[in-house]
C-alpha cells in the first residue's frame, strides 16, 4: 500500500479529528436553530463553526509539530547473548562427543 504524503495524511487526520470532536459543534447548531426560531444573526453560527474548525486545526498543527520533535537515537550494539542475531559465545560442536557434552562446560 502506498504511504500517503504529508498533506494528504494531515487532512485525513483532520477529518477524523472533526468526527471525533463532533460534539463541540453543538453550540454552532444551537445558534443555527436560534437563527430560524428568533431570527438571530447567521453570523454567530458561522463564528461558532469557524472557531470549532480553527481550534481543531491548531490542535492538529501542534500534534504534527510535536511528532517531529523526537530525538533520533543511534542503533546500539545488541549485547543480549540469547538473541537470534548474536553469534558471540556460541560454539558449534565438531564431533558427537562434543555434542553430548555441550551443556557440561
Amino acid at each position: 500500500m502506498k504511504k500517503p504524503n504529508g498533506i494528504v495524511s494531515f487532512f485525513l487526520c483532520f477529518l477524523i479529528n472533526m468526527l471525533f470532536t463532533l460534539e463541540f459543534c453543538i453550540p454552532a447548531l444551537v445558534l443555527l436553530i436560534l437563527h430560524f426560531c428568533i431570527d438571530l444573526s447567521l453570523m454567530w453560527f458561522w463564528i461558532a463553526l469557524g472557531a470549532w474548525l480553527v481550534i481543531i486545526l491548531i490542535w492538529m498543527i501542534i500534534i504534527t509539530w510535536a511528532r517531529g520533535c523526537d530525538t533520533k537515537q543511534e542503533p546500539r550494539e545488541n549485547k543480549n547473548p540469547y538473541s537470534v542475531g548474536n553469534n558471540k559465545n556460541k560454539t558449534i560442536p565438531d564431533s558427537k562427543a562434543d555434542r553430548d557434552n555441550v551443556g557440561e562446560n
